[in-house]
């Protein structure tokens, strides 16, 4: 008899869907069994932002379940103000569901292989963003990200662009969809000045190679507001006068929020990385395959202060989000 497969429900935007992606693979590779994504809750109308699957874009779309799932469906299954938490699990109970959810932010679980209910539809719920989890599937996983920028597309001059520096640095500023939450976590100025003497002081240390006078840096800025980036981050550079490096900024553009994977690819071509507190900037460092990378990153994560200690591989470098 044909095992059900189990389930991993998507939900966020695009780094929120990889790490999902991630996990996926992860309970594939522990169980055996397989694994299948559904698409259901990334858009539902009246939550205010638009998002799409970016994981239709890619080869991962071979684990996509058709979307079949409607809000009521949903609400009865994992309970809400209208469905009590028992009247919820007694439903899942008589339809032979059961719903895993994610027991700690950002932790490695190994025991939650153990919840499996065998001979049930088990569906996992959580953001799993824990770098172990990608990284045991790291060779995987990166195979079916095989997102393509071609000379047709309105980023292929960027991609060429930071294909011919020799130290290019990602550099991502997320305010958009942030400015709108009620806690604002949104990183200032300060810490994107803390994060470029960082970046610098690492590539200072990793030698000149050989070469003489200023080393050339170029940040590449990716955000969701460009016209705020153009306005604050030239004088930010600026004030972080090294006389070793000739820094230059190239801001990014072509691509909007239904072609999000092809910053991703932009992003992984840079040599190095300066992270927002997002996932999106996460993924475009972790998917650089280069091993002397430099990675930046804030922290505390958010301004709740919450602790993240499985989010960043050993190797990456935090500093001060100033939350």
């Amino acid at each position: 008899m044909k095992k059900t497969p189990m389930i991993v429900k998507l939900h966020g935007g695009a780094g929120n869907q990889l790490f999902q992606l991630a996990f996926a693979l992860w309970l594939r590779l522990q169980t055996g069994d397989e694994v299948r994504l559904d698409e259901w809750l990334i858009d539902i109308p009246g939550q205010g932002i638009r998002r799409n699957c970016v994981l239709e874009e890619c080869a991962a779309s071979s684990l996509l379940l058709p979307p079949k799932n409607s809000q009521w469906f949903w609400n009865i299954l994992r309970g809400s103000r209208l469905v009590p938490p028992k009247a919820a699990a007694a439903v899942r109970a008589v339809l032979g569901i059961n719903l895993i959810n994610e027991r700690e932010l950002s932790s490695y679980d190994r025991q939650i292989v153990n919840e499996i209910g065998r001979g049930r539809q088990n569906i996992f719920l959580g953001y799993w963003q824990n770098h172990r989890y990608a990284g045991e599937v790291r060779a995987e996983l990166l195979e079916l990200l095989d997102w393509k920028i071609t000379p047709a597309d309105a980023c292929f001059p960027s991609l060429e662009h930071i294909s011919r520096e020799q130290d290019a640095v990602s550099l991502h500023i997320r305010r958009g969809d942030y400015m709108k939450l009620a806690s604002a976590p949104v990183l200032g100025t300060a810490y994107y000045e803390r994060a470029i003497r960082a970046v610098l002081e690492r590539l200072a240390a990793q030698g000149s190679g050989g070469r003489s006078g200023p080393r050339p840096v170029t940040f590449f800025v990716f955000s969701d507001d460009l016209a705020w980036c153009r306005e604050n981050v030239p004088p930010l550079v600026g004030s972080v006068n090294d006389p070793r490096f000739n820094v230059s900024l190239v801001f990014v553009e072509g691509n909007d929020s239904q072609a999000s994977h092809k910053d991703l690819c932009l992003m992984r071509n840079c040599g190095h990385h300066i992270l927002a507190n997002s996932t999106f900037s996460w993924w475009g460092a972790w998917s650089n395959p280069r091993t002397e990378k430099v990675v930046i990153a804030p922290y505390p994560w958010m301004p709740d202060r919450k602790p993240v200690p499985g989010l960043f591989p050993g190797d990456w470098i935090t500093v001060e989000s100033g939350f």
